[in-house]
């Protein structure tokens, strides 16, 4: 089975419950992507949680549950009225081809107001980078 059918036949219902396990955080946001090519590597939906009082950030998708197995930090970049921005980077991606890198370095960047957003991804020691829009509801 390739990367990308292993990715996408995951439920994010067992990310869901995951997420709900950990302590109770200020605010969680749950995403919904349109990948912009056909890398696969933006995933079609994620959980991230922000505890405002902490500044912790807690991540989990698909891609984290199968290469983690488990949630991974990252960090809030810029969080206002207007929008949240947080980066965290999943270490060691390996593609169905063997390709390898140490890590991809994700940012996700949310309108509050109208809960638009916008993912990229970037492989590190390469060029290129990946793009996805959607959407988030704050929970």
């Amino acid at each position: 089975m390739q990367f990308a059918q292993v990715i996408r036949s995951q439920s994010l219902g067992l990310i869901a419950a995951i997420m709900v396990s950990s302590p109770a955080l200020a605010e969680s946001y749950h995403c919904k992507f349109t990948e912009q090519g056909r890398s696969n590597y933006i995933p079609q939906e994620l959980i991230a949680d922000y505890d405002a009082s902490t500044g912790a950030v807690t991540v989990n998708d698909t891609m984290i549950q199968y290469y983690v197995g488990k949630p991974i930090q990252g960090v809030m970049k810029s969080h206002n009225s207007t929008r949240a921005l947080m980066t965290w980077t999943l270490p060691k991606v390996k593609n169905s081809s063997g390709q390898y890198t140490a890590g991809f370095t994700f940012n996700l960047n949310i309108l509050r107001a109208s809960g638009e957003a916008s993912i990229t991804a970037k492989p590190q020691g390469y060029s290129n980078s990946f793009r996805g829009q959607g959407s988030c509801t704050i929970k």
